[in-house]
């Protein structure tokens, strides 16, 4: 064995070894990547494609319910006694109707009402106080809704409009670039 041959391979070695934080960081993503791709394997994939809408309500302007091709239906959802509006219910407060229920349109109706919203918070690698990566530090937020609006900034009749919603949030990410993001109807959306 040459001696000046194994210090130069040694030499050579210097560095290239990750360090034993960056092989953690690096183990932790990798887990917390194969935990979410086995979940997703889990889930079925939704197509929830609107196939049709109800009548128009003469009380408030919005179709009444929305109807996919499985034929699942989702009603707008509005707070007709004080138990649901004081438990947050239909995503209103009792801040936002001032006037209590039930709600009356358009006087005393909040702007925005849902036929359906979900959220899910996925927490992932960051960056610590010293910008640092470093586990469960980052947060994703995805939100998703079928909601009813205005094309106004306040209720009036003849302006309400429907709409679905996607939106993404990142905070403290540890990777920084695009990330793209692929909606029930496989279109692609990049967000920066």
């Amino acid at each position: 064995m040459n001696p000046i041959a194994e210090h130069s391979k040694q030499q050579a070695n210097v560095g290239t070894l990750p360090s034993q934080g960056a092989r953690t960081m690096r183990k932790s993503i990798l887990i917390t990547l194969a935990a979410s791709i086995a979940t997703i394997g889990l889930i079925q994939p939704a197509h929830a494609v609107l196939d049709s809408f109800g009548p128009i309500s003469p009380a408030n302007g919005f179709p009444a319910w929305y109807m996919d091709r499985n034929g699942v239906a989702l009603e707008l959802c509005t707070n007709n006694n004080a138990t649901v509006l004081a438990a947050g219910g239909c995503v209103i407060t009792p801040a936002d109707l001032p006037a209590g229920v039930p709600e009356v349109f358009p006087t005393n109706w909040f702007a925005e009402h849902f036929y359906t919203l979900a959220s899910v918070v996925l927490n992932t690698a960051g960056l610590d106080a010293a910008g640092v990566p470093a586990a469960a530090t980052g947060k994703v937020v995805l939100n998703m809704a079928l909601e009813g609006s205005f094309a106004s900034p306040t209720p009036v009749g003849g302006q309400q409009i429907a709409f679905n919603r996607w939106r993404v949030t990142h905070t403290n990410t540890a990777c920084e670039g695009s990330y793209t993001y692929y909606t029930p109807n496989n279109a692609p959306q990049t967000f920066i």
